[in-house]
């Protein structure tokens, strides 16, 4: 039988569907630009109803609704070519996971936007399919004891994945994807945390906890939310000895409309950034993703303000900007410094928050740490220093396990198999595949920490038996990757922890709330706990 040319066309729209599919789409990555295919497909159209409207029939009405069906069928052989591979042909195919996760990145999309709360999400993954779980149509997550180790190992050559140009085109060095560039920009950063800087840091840091005593003094014996707190002193510190900006927030107290700003991007970069590509398109859309556009305009603003400053102390940011001055590329390296201020914004004060809160929940919960701690630091001769404070056992062991049960990132981080692929636990992953590391989940893994579920910071003490996989445990990453502000960081907990309990017993303000930290904690790439409300009480010797 003669096929009709009518079916004849109409299967060539189809087949070219699957032909780019086949031949574009699969290929690379194109989530740079994605009003690219929007703009290629509207040419199509317009093409398609000209072409019609001059050269057949004369009606742009008919034309424009050729154009459309054609247009159709040519996304029907696209999108079933993309279903079908992805569900049978695709190298991760052999791995379970939701359907929808597999066909589709909306899945994980709709469950960060849904409860905002992934790393529990991700837990139930483990229970139903096992260790290695296909997350997305090329991402897994392994629950595997050496996964952090095997994906931040240099040597395994893995990289970056694509979740690390949601800002773009803003860079930096948490955003540079290019293993090249990325070192040269840590380098630049590491001038920055010289031993004379960190000596200044310690300096500026004690005296923020200082002001913090003072102002703690005023609601002495009064609930306080202390989650709200400690976001402001670690926004304030950070401001101080990244920028040499005081930003006043403990000053300003709730309602500090910067901290809020931050705080929105936060929550909007936790929702979509599962999406590169949506992250790009809402972005350029003027209007459409407030939280986020103002929170980069105000990091722009803020390193404009730097550039034209002078200050007596090198801050962070004085490293940064006298390599771009010294190279001459001080004007077109904005993004790049811009990009930089984000990065050290976010990381010096949401996180150092977190560990911060879940602390001191767990000092209310068992208040025999405060004790503990409150007996050793009783022996520390002179104020409360780095090095004084790195010493202290019981401090740093509450520090580690409060790091383990409530990672400050817990499900960020992801890492592109390099081009030999990767093997975990005798499972060969691809090459090109992005890992999701699922710390939250790791850090409370039995066959990795006895009784994994309860806060015992005596597992971190020398030679104890109660962590079986230390390899599980990497808070701050490590190799090219690994937070380059380790040290800070540590330094202004263990500061804040001992400045406070040198002072204060604190307390649960109401027994039946007092879980909320964690029951409400909110996954925004930087974990995002809940209300903490406490009171501090004068300690009796002092």
């Amino acid at each position: 039988m003669e096929i009709q040319p009518r079916f004849s066309r109409e299967f060539l729209y189809v087949l070219s569907g699957i032909l780019a599919h086949a031949l574009y789409f699969i290929h690379g990555e194109h989530h740079l630009h994605p009003l690219a295919p929007v703009k290629a497909y509207g040419c199509l159209i317009l093409t398609i109803t000209a072409y019609g409207a001059f050269l057949g029939d004369g009606k742009i009405v008919s034309s424009f609704s050729t154009a459309i069906y054609t247009l159709s069928l040519h996304q029907l052989g696209l999108f079933s070519s993309i279903v079908i591979y992805r569900l049978f042909f695709h190298r991760l195919c052999r791995f379970p996971g939701p359907v929808a996760a597999r066909i589709s990145m909306g899945w994980l999309l709709w469950q960060n936007i849904r409860c905002q709360k992934g790393y529990l999400k991700l837990a139930s993954l483990q229970e139903k399919y096992g260790k290695f779980v296909r997350v997305g149509p090329n991402k897994l997550v392994v629950f595997d004891a050496n996964t952090l180790q095997a994906i931040e190992n240099p040597a395994n050559g893995c990289t970056k994945s694509d979740w690390y140009d949601c800002g773009y085109p803003t860079t930096g060095l948490n955003m540079w994807r290019e293993i090249d560039l990325h070192d040269s920009r840590r380098k630049v950063w590491a001038n920055a945390f010289g031993s004379q800087s960190m000596a200044y840091f310690d300096t500026i840091i004690n005296l923020y906890c200082t002001k913090f005593v003072r102002l703690l003094a005023k609601s002495e014996g009064c609930p306080i939310n202390l989650t709200q707190y400690f976001n402001l002193l670690t926004f304030d510190i950070i401001g101080e000895i990244g920028f040499s900006h005081t930003f006043g927030a403990l000053e300003r107290g709730a309602g500090y409309k910067i901290e809020e700003v931050v705080a929105r991007f936060m929550e909007a970069l936790g929702a979509i950034s599962a999406m590169p590509w949506l992250c790009r398109l809402l972005t350029d859309i003027p209007g459409m993703l407030s939280p986020w556009t103002g929170f980069l305009e105000w990091c722009r603003n803020l390193v404009l303000q730097r550039i034209e400053s002078k200050v007596d102390y090198p801050d962070i940011s004085s490293v940064w900007i006298s390599h771009s001055r010294e190279a001459g590329t001080l004007e077109q390296d904005t993004l790049l410094l811009q990009g930089d201020a984000q990065t050290l914004i976010v990381a010096g004060s949401d996180t150092v928050a977190s560990v911060l809160t879940h602390l001191f929940y767990h000092l209310c919960l068992q208040p025999e740490h405060q004790e503990k701690i409150k007996e050793e630091l009783s022996q520390v001769p002179g104020r409360f220093d780095a090095r004084t404070l790195q010493n202290c056992t019981h401090l740093n062991a509450v520090i580690d396990e409060t790091m383990r049960l409530h990672a400050s990132v817990p499900t960020g981080g992801e890492r592109l198999t390099g081009a030999a692929g990767l093997t975990i636990d005798g499972v060969f992953i691809p090459p090109n595949v992005a890992i999701l590391p699922a710390r939250y989940v790791l850090g409370r893994m039995e066959d990795c920490f006895e009784k994994a579920d309860r806060f015992l910071p005596e597992r971190w003490y020398p030679n104890s038996k109660l962590r079986h996989e230390k390899r599980a445990h990497l808070p701050f990453g490590e190799g090219r990757y690994g937070c380059i502000g380790r040290a800070l960081a540590l330094m202004e907990i263990r500061c804040v922890v001992a400045t406070l309990l040198n002072s204060y017993t604190v307390r649960f303000a109401a027994e039946e709330n007092k879980h909320r930290v964690v029951e409400d904690m909110r996954d925004h790439v930087a974990a995002a706990p809940g209300r903490l409300d406490v009171v501090f009480e004068r300690s009796l010797d002092n």
